[in-house]
């Protein structure tokens, strides 16, 4: 949790968003929308998710990073869109960061790397796929998935992880509970699917990984 305080000298009543939030190299997901009005202040937080952070094996926050997008409450015009805002810790250069890239490579080119690391079953939607994206790219990026098949099945997901250049990435490939209800499945046991790479600034495509085949 980052503690802010937001002071609106404008003459506009102003909402201020956070995006593209990292921890420690991490893309985490924060929760943070907060209204000023016009010639007000006010004292809020940024709150990160910690079952990411508990995920990703972060411990001690070192380095943050996120972009702040403030908006017109009344009318949502856009006011300011931050470059990405850095912070470090007193623990910055005290505590190393460790990356768990262990799994089953099906990309690596382009300073991008794709990894996945078996089922899960943590979501309300259904049960996923761990996936662990490195970005070592110029380029912010987001990976997202097509043709996904389950026991030869095609289903519906939910996937598109924003990595920013130079971060990490590990959340889950969801598989909608829908789809494996409607098709009679219970139990994961193959996959096929379709990895694309996309630049976030543009939404082209970078690059796609061609079917890639996983059991379980």
């Amino acid at each position: 949790m980052l503690k802010l305080l937001v002071e609106n000298n404008s003459d506009q009543n102003l909402t201020v968003q956070s995006h593209a939030s990292s921890v420690n190299g991490y893309m985490i997901t924060n929760i943070m929308s907060i209204d000023v009005t016009s010639g007000k202040k006010v004292n809020d937080t940024l709150t990160l998710t910690s079952s990411e952070m508990e995920d990703c094996g972060i411990t001690s926050i070192t380095d943050l990073a996120f972009t702040l997008h403030v908006f017109n409450t009344d009318t949502w015009e856009a006011v300011i869109d931050t470059p990405v805002i850095e912070l470090k810790t007193n623990l910055s250069g005290t505590v190393t960061q460790t990356y768990d890239d262990s799994g089953n490579v099906v990309y690596d080119a382009n300073g991008v790397r794709i990894i996945t690391k078996g089922k899960t079953d943590d979501s309300i939607l259904g049960p996923g796929i761990q996936v662990y994206v490195e970005n070592n790219s110029a380029e912010d990026i987001m990976v997202q998935t097509r043709n996904v098949s389950i026991n030869g099945f095609m289903v519906e997901t939910y996937y598109s992880p924003l990595v920013m250049a130079g971060k990490r990435s590990l959340s889950s490939l969801t598989i909608s509970d829908t789809s494996l209800e409607a098709n009679g499945i219970t139990d994961i046991t193959s996959a096929e699917l379709t990895f694309v790479i996309i630049n976030s600034s543009n939404f082209l495509d970078i690059a796609e990984t061609g079917p890639v085949s996983l059991t379980f």
